[in-house]
C-alpha cells in the first residue's frame, strides 16, 4: 500500500458504498489479509479503507475478521463513519 493504496485483485478490490454515501472524488476499497495467531477462514482479516484521490489521502475505516461480519459491518454504522472521513477534506 505504500506506493499504490489500489491493490491487486488477489489482495484487495473496490468495495460497494453503503447506500446514500458515495461522493465524487473518492473510492472506498477492501484489503484481505491473514491476521497473526487466528486460525482458518475467521482469522481473515479485512481492511476497509477511504481514498481521497485528489489529496492523495488514505482513511482508515474500519479494521475486522471474518469472525466478527460474515461480509462486512453494518452500513449504517459504515455510512456514517464515511461521511465524517469525507468531511475533514
Amino acid at each position: 500500500m505504500r506506493s499504490s493504496p489500489r491493490l491487486p485483485h488477489a489482495v484487495g478490490h473496490l468495495e460497494p458504498w453503503p447506500p446514500g454515501t458515495a461522493e465524487k472524488g473518492f473510492e472506498l476499497w477492501k484489503m484481505h489479509f491473514d491476521m497473526p495467531g487466528i486460525k482458518g477462514a475467521a482469522g481473515e482479516g479485512r481492511l476497509v479503507y477511504l481514498i481521497a484521490e485528489e489529496e492523495r489521502i488514505v482513511y482508515p475505516i474500519w479494521i475486522y475478521t471474518h469472525d466478527e461480519f460474515d461480509k462486512r459491518p453494518p452500513e449504517r454504522e459504515m455510512g456514517r463513519l464515511l461521511k465524517s472521513a469525507m468531511n475533514r477534506q
